[in-house]
């Protein structure tokens, strides 16, 4: 239990500081840097962040299938007799994994283009 609430604990301070710290960052950069007057309304874009949780998720529900199809079908969800299905399973969550990067890489770049409500 104290392992689970320990890894909880450092999921949630990745996630807050990771997320609210570049935010805070651009803030403060651009208030001393003097280009927001007061009284002006100050945005931040989010740039790519909807697509990237989109794709992760889609992609986590992916691995998630994949590890629950496995147990039903080879009696195994991390390990097993069949070094085949061990491997296979390893295969996939890595090739989600360089799905994402390249995925989230090209958008961020330019090079693939989604729709948003916002463009």
């Amino acid at each position: 239990m104290l392992l689970l609430a320990t890894s909880q604990a450092v999921i949630q301070w990745n996630v807050f500081l990771g997320l609210g710290l570049p935010w805070l960052l651009a803030v403060v950069w651009k208030w001393a840097d003097g280009s927001t007057a007061a009284g002006k309304e100050f945005y931040v874009g989010t740039f790519n962040l909807e697509f990237s949780v989109m794709l992760f998720v889609c992609l986590a529900l992916f691995a998630l299938l994949t590890l629950v199809l496995r147990r039903w079908l080879c009696g195994g969800e991390l390990g097993g007799n069949s070094a085949c299905v061990k491997y296979a399973t390893g295969g996939i969550c890595l090739g989600l994994w360089v799905m994402y990067i390249l995925m989230a890489s090209l958008k961020a770049y330019g090079i693939i283009f989604v729709s948003t409500p916002e463009e």
